[in-house]
């Protein structure tokens, strides 16, 4: 089926007017109408209710609607898929990430419409547990990585992309003495025994100390931050985690409490060389752009 019918049954149903449709569309009114009458005829069935004061979708109108736009959707993507093929756009992407940003679904769905946009670039993801990256950045090991605002690197020229926000929040076993309430501040949190995420080289009680302003009481370390809520549950402390983590939490034996600071959150980016001029890196940058439309 020509998509020029699907396009027009789209536009209406949004416009419900047939002269606003016209014009968005570009085309004459007796054109739109033959278009639509050609696609009920095609279809069986009434897609539209006129009359002289208004346009209503029938019932199987509002029922083909969706599988309409999937199908427009599809097509688009098809025709840029096959326009990036013609301009030969391929190459091979290298894109670090972290447990932690795997976790924040930004990330999973922007690699994933990334690849049904442009087939012909290989996506390979590096997962590392340590977060100095700098080095594999300026060696080209690294295009592109996702970063947080707590392991961003600072000592390199990068240009950054600023993704999403995740509230950070503290975790604790349901008989914790401060479960009961429905904030806490840094100063209750202050002395509490806490559970980190550590790496040979990294340490979120480092980022504890600069965001909350004291030393926190480290008594359990893990290289594996899902395994938090796990450790919390069985009383070996509290935890900070992002507010994504709530998915995660053992039922009915943790629970998680906001923190009374507005700007205590997990920033969600992607990071570059200035200097990298991989074609298949510039391509995911302008993707991400028009996915995203924030920058730092």
């Amino acid at each position: 089926m020509d998509t020029k019918y699907l396009r027009a049954f789209v536009c209406l149903a949004e416009e419900l007017h047939f002269r606003r449709t016209a014009e968005k569309l570009n085309i004459s009114q007796p054109l739109l109408s033959a278009l639509i009458k050609s696609l009920e005829e095609q279809v069986g069935t009434p897609l539209f209710i006129r009359t002289t004061r208004s346009v209503q979708l029938t019932t199987q109108g509002a029922l083909l609607l969706g599988k309409a736009r999937s199908a427009l959707m599809a097509s688009e993507s098809f025709l840029e898929a096959a326009s990036d093929l013609a301009e030969g756009i391929s190459g091979t992407l290298n894109i670090f990430y972290s447990s932690i940003t795997a976790h924040s679904d930004i990330m999973g769905r922007l690699i994933s419409r990334f690849q049904i946009r442009y087939p012909e670039i290989n996506i390979n993801m590096i997962e590392h547990s340590d977060f100095h990256q700098s080095k594999r950045l300026i060696d080209g090991e690294i295009d592109v990585g996702f970063f947080t605002n707590l392991d961003v690197p600072h000592d390199v020229e990068t240009s950054c992309l600023w993704l999403s926000s995740d509230p950070l929040k503290v975790i604790m076993p349901r008989n914790h003495h401060l479960a009961d309430k429905s904030s806490l501040s840094f100063t209750q949190l202050a002395g509490e025994p806490f559970i980190v995420y550590a790496t040979a080289d990294y340490t979120t009680s480092d980022a504890i100390k600069t965001l909350c302003g004291f030393t926190p009481d480290v008594h359990h370390q893990t290289s594996h931050p899902l395994l938090l809520p796990s450790l919390v549950s069985a009383g070996l402390g509290i935890a900070i985690v992002p507010d994504s983590f709530r998915s995660i939490l053992p039922a009915n034996r943790v629970v998680m409490k906001d923190i009374n600071v507005p700007s205590f959150k997990l920033d969600i980016m992607i990071n570059w060389m200035k200097n990298n001029t991989s074609q298949a890196l510039s391509t995911f940058i302008n993707f991400i752009h028009e996915n995203t439309h924030q920058t730092l």
